[in-house]
């Protein structure tokens, strides 16, 4: 059956269609009908096209590594930099997919590790919105594929070079009918060997004495500055366990590995120097601290501190020939620190207040690299040597749609009392009405932290007026760990009141009010967002939850599911199962008294998130609501978590939701034929 409601025409139940046509076409369609739409999207990708930007800069034997975003291009394409400034393309997936690949759909390159020498850079390839590819290895001066090909691997994990002829990877299952994320391996693969006899160094029910469960996932990561090879064990939570073995040990596939760093230990970053791992552990201090670990006998919980706890909080820790480097998280930016040597005083290096991501140490470990970014510039690359930081080339064009927008920072006051950082996207000089069309993001998982990102949807959406407003819930990590514990499993109903808090501070200062109010949530955010909203239905007009867990009671049944347990909590016990009752918004669906407006994005090929649970929820709340709200589900068949998606398919999605928020506004540029 059918209903209208305000111009829009909906349909009860969820049909299975093949891709192209039925429910994600007509859907897609009705939002391109909207007056304003074309225009919008126009914009979108206008501001897109800026100039050309890089991403994952890799320094290794005075060459540059980087995927570059030209103009026009689909998806970034694989690029070196030679010692004289000379760029060339190396991988066009565009163009050039790996020759076993599936021509006819997109492939994106998900990551990239260049050999110690520069001659030979493995990339990780993956079509169609999947993350879930093969890892093959590039002849630099040649142009040529090697024959390796290692496979299954999920995007996340990138190759680590032992040598200029070895790697270790990460190999997911391939059991049929199981979760691919449940059981993989840490591999040693020498090229020119068979990658399905690759060794298996780490695994559940591996050669290892050190036990691993399957859900856990394991990585192996070689330092051109230890004779020890660190392994990392965890999943989607803040902390992990650390491990290590002797280079000769790994190297002949026989790594009597030793864990030094357990879950208790809260570590979360670590790096080898020598004999010594230095590890951001919040065991005794919830800000973190950086303590050094003798590996060859020593563990986190008796090391010596070296960079005690302050008011910063410590992230991540990356060692070079010269010293330790920590990343530190200043009242929503971030700091880096040089410890010479690593030892204090630590000094801080000198670099405006931003957001400080891909830092890597160059391939030799003689410096870091990193890129600097801010809401308003996207990143320009610089390299860090001895506490001194300069330009390294790679810089990237920013949105001209930013320099309208300005940056506030406040904060809420939660329903207990809690004091909540608020950031706010608004543009210069426009009039605190209470009519900005308003978008409120929260995310609140795994101890992440949301700081400033460039991102042209966002500035264009600002700059035509509206106001993208990012609360920072507990549950991530803005105030350390007590702050990710505070909103995590059974805690998360705080992280809902929080994000409640910073829509009513944004009604509060004038900005906006409840009837152009629009909340969003992705991913984990599926926990925080649609939840609020159904707590507090007079407060959002539109609700837009993307790629969400909007199910998570259900999460033993889904793919990556067991993965989550330690972070949203288990459903197989009770105290789990209530934690999670309370964050499942399709639960909350049956007792809701009211509901906004819904639009729920999904990629069918997402293999973080299940799509099902989307699906789920939309029935049930068109089922409830239907006759009084509209539901609309916005599905991409080619398209998964986001991760790989083509920038026309960002653009399409961005219009949609924009125009999708200014129709149940109330817009008149944006209303439904029926409504005009």
């Amino acid at each position: 059956s059918t209903t209208r409601t305000a111009g829009w025409r909906t349909r009860r139940g969820l049909p299975t269609s093949p891709p192209g046509c039925g429910a994600p076409a007509r859907t897609r369609a009705q939002l391109a009908a909207l007056p304003g739409h074309a225009a919008l999207a126009a914009a979108l990708d206008t501001a897109w096209r800026g100039g050309v930007s890089y991403a994952h800069v890799r320094e290794a034997n005075g060459r540059l590594f980087a995927l570059r975003h030209d103009v026009g291009a689909a998806v970034p394409a694989l690029v070196v930099r030679e010692r004289d400034g000379a760029e060339r393309v190396l991988v066009d997936p565009a163009t050039r997919p790996p020759a076993d690949g599936p021509a006819r759909r997109p492939v994106a390159i998900h990551n990239f590790s260049p050999s110690p020498d520069g001659r030979l850079v493995a990339v990780h390839t993956a079509p169609g919105g999947s993350e879930v590819g093969a890892i093959r290895f590039l002849d630099v001066d040649a142009g040529t594929w090697r024959p390796d090909v290692l496979a299954p691997v999920w995007g996340e994990f990138a190759a680590s070079w032992v040598d200029s002829a070895t790697v270790l990877y990460t190999r997911m299952s391939d059991r049929p009918g199981a979760d691919s994320l449940v059981g993989g391996s840490a591999r040693l693969h020498r090229l020119g060997s068979a990658g399905d006899a690759a060794p298996v160094l780490l695994a559940a029910a591996g050669p290892q004495t050190v036990p691993v469960e399957p859900r856990e996932f394991v990585q192996a990561v070689e330092s051109p500055l230890s004779p020890w090879t660190l392994a990392w064990v965890g999943g989607a939570r803040a902390d992990a366990r650390f491990l290590v073995a002797a280079d000769e040990a790994v190297r002949a596939a026989r790594a009597p590995w030793r864990e030094v760093a357990t879950y208790a230990d809260g570590a979360g970053s670590a790096a080898l120097r020598g004999d010594a791992l230095f590890v951001v552990t919040t065991r005794a201090a919830p800000n973190g601290e950086l303590r050094r670990v003798d590996v060859r006998h020593g563990v986190v919980a008796d090391a010596p501190v070296v960079l005690p706890a302050g008011a910063m909080v410590l992230q991540d820790v990356v060692a070079t020939a010269d010293g330790i480097y920590v990343r530190a998280l200043d009242d929503g930016v971030h700091r880096l620190l040089y410890l010479p040597d690593g030892r204090l005083p630590a000094r801080p290096v000198a670099l405006e207040p931003a957001t400080l991501r891909d830092l890597r140490p160059s391939a030799d470990g003689r410096r870091v690299t990193l890129a600097v970014v801010t809401w308003t510039h996207d990143a320009r690359y610089v390299a860090v040597e001895a506490g001194v930081a300069r330009p390294l080339g790679p810089t990237s064009a920013s949105s001209p749609a930013g320099a309208a927008v300005e940056v506030l920072r406040d904060e809420a006051t939660s329903a207990d009392g809690t004091r909540v950082p608020l950031t706010i996207l608004a543009r210069r000089g426009a009039a605190r009405d209470g009519e900005r069309p308003t978008v409120l993001d929260g995310y609140g998982s795994y101890g992440l932290v949301t700081t400033p990102f460039h991102f042209p949807p966002v500035l264009v959406w600002v700059a035509r007026g509206g106001v993208f407003a990012h609360c920072g819930v507990r549950g991530g990590g803005e105030r350390g760990r007590a702050w990710h514990e505070g909103g995590r499993s059974a805690n998360k109903p705080n992280a809902q009141a929080d994000l409640v808090a910073c829509a009513e501070r944004l009604v509060a200062l004038g900005l906006t009010t409840p009837a152009r109010l629009a909340v969003t949530g992705t991913s984990a955010g599926g926990l925080l967002a649609p939840p609020a909203a159904l707590r507090r239905p007079d407060l959002f007009r539109v609700a837009i939850p993307r790629v969400a867990v909007l199910n998570p009671t259900r999460l033993a049944a889904a793919p990556n599911g067991a993965n989550q347990f330690a972070e949203m909590g288990d459903p197989r016990t009770a105290e789990g199962y209530r934690a999670l009752a309370a964050q499942d918004a399709y639960q909350l669906l049956a007792s809701a008294p009211a509901s906004p407006d819904w639009l729920v994005t999904v990629g069918l090929e997402d293999g973080r998130v299940a799509p099902w649970m989307s699906a789920k929820f939309a029935a049930r709340a068109l089922a409830r609501f239907g006759d009084r709200r509209l539901v609309v589900v916005r599905a991409d068949p080619e398209a998964g978590h986001g991760v790989g998606s083509t920038r026309a398919q960002l653009v399409a999605e961005f219009a949609d939701i924009f125009a999708f928020a200014l129709s149940r506004f109330g817009d008149p540029a944006f209303a439904p034929a029926a409504a005009r």
